[in-house]
Order: structure tokens, then C-alpha cells, then sequence
């Protein structure tokens, strides 16, 4: 699985972390400012975020503050080299600490631990229950969070109704899937720019429904 990761460093760093994070599995785009994250955030959420070196326009409180602001879970790592401290009033909360010889596994185990989960442009925080589309954020009930989780797990491929019924709903009665239906048209209202003629979240008549990952 390749992971969108944003790394925020001098536009001329001493020893760039592109040099530790080269050869994962990563896609990496490199700011230099936290003006330039809140762009990127606006564009398209990635899946974590790495600050390479504190500096005058970027500290931690300005990235938490951006990061507040789309109130979406995404990971963000600081990386401390040698002797560099940690900023001593606390505004790296929140955020995962390591070294630079550390960082791939830290990431690792961040992005496995992380409650986002996105497919193309489309991010889904399954802690706020809040979905990120098309540049807007969504509020979900629990209900909706665990059916859009359920699509993205599955992106390409045919959700069947009675996989959707026994997952979301717990049950293997399919006499009537008429909350499947609100729930689907519910999220297509979020999803597709025009829900009446869905490009994203299809139906496949007879089978289920299928969710194919947008453009970013």
C-alpha cells in the first residue's frame, strides 16, 4: 500500500529526510511553510504529516493549529535530530517524536495505528466520524462512518446487500433494506457532485453497491 505523506522542511535543508524516507512506500510532497500546508490540506488530505526541522515559519502549535482547524485525525510526526530539543512549551502535543534513523518504522506503526482511511481524494476519520470530500467536511452518524469505512476497505470491488446487512447491521434479514438505501443516498449526497447519476458510489444492480476512488 502506498501512503501520501506531506514533509515539511527548509526549502534548502542540510540533509533532506527525502534521504531516509526514499525507497518506501511513500509519496512524499515536500512545503516549506505552514501556509502552504493549509493550501495542501484544503486540496487533499494526506495520510501524515512529517515536520523535519522546526524553524520561524514552521512550529508545532502552527501546525496543530491548521490541523485543528480542517478537524480531521491526520498523524503528524517531528523529527529531532542529535541534540536538537523538543520545543520546551509543549506545542508539539499530540504529535509523535523521533529520530531521524527511527522514522520509517515510527511511521509504520503510526500510519497502522492511524484512524484515517482514504481512498483518492475522499478521507474518512473514523474516530470524529467526520468525511472529507470534495474540499468539505462532513459530520457522520456512527451508523454512516461504519458503512463509508466498510465501501473504502473494499474500493473497486462489489459490497454485497447481505454482506452490508450482517456488518452494518448486524443481521441476516433481507426483507426490507430500505435504511440501506437512505443510508446510501445519504452518502451520495456527500460523495457524488450530481447523486442523482452517482460516479463514485454505484449500485450494482441485483449484487450491491461498489465505490470507485475519485480523482484527486
Amino acid at each position: 500500500m502506498s501512503y501520501s505523506l506531506l514533509l515539511i522542511e527548509p526549502k534548502r535543508p542540510t540533509r533532506s529526510l527525502l534521504d531516509t524516507l526514499n525507497g518506501k512506500s511513500y509519496r512524499v510532497v515536500t512545503i516549506s511553510s505552514v501556509d502552504e500546508l493549509c493550501l495542501r490540506l484544503r486540496a487533499r488530505l494526506p495520510d501524515a504529516i512529517v515536520i523535519g526541522v522546526v524553524q520561524p515559519s514552521v512550529d508545532p502549535a502552527m501546525v496543530n493549529a491548521a490541523l485543528a482547524d480542517i478537524n480531521v485525525s491526520i498523524p503528524c510526526v517531528l523529527v529531532i535530530d542529535g541534540a536538537a530539543a523538543l520545543p520546551p512549551d509543549g506545542s508539539n502535543a499530540g504529535m509523535t517524536v523521533c529520530s531521524r534513523s527511527n522514522l520509517p518504522p515510527t511511521l509504520d506503526a503510526v500510519l497502522k495505528e492511524s484512524p484515517l482511511v482514504r481512498v483518492g481524494s475522499i478521507a474518512l476519520d473514523t474516530k470524529k466520524n467526520t468525511l472529507w470530500a470534495h474540499g468539505t467536511l462532513h459530520h457522520l452518524t456512527p451508523k454512516l462512518s461504519a458503512l463509508m469505512k466498510l465501501f473504502i476497505q473494499n474500493e473497486g470491488k462489489i459490497v454485497y446487500r447481505a454482506t452490508i446487512m450482517r456488518k452494518i447491521w448486524k443481521t441476516e434479514y433481507m426483507g426490507d433494506t430500505r435504511t440501506l438505501d437512505v443510508h446510501v443516498r445519504w452518502l451520495r449526497e456527500k460523495l457524488e457532485m450530481n447523486p442523482s447519476r452517482p460516479q463514485i458510489l454505484l449500485t450494482v444492480r441485483g449484487a450491491g453497491y461498489r465505490l470507485i476512488a475519485p480523482d484527486a
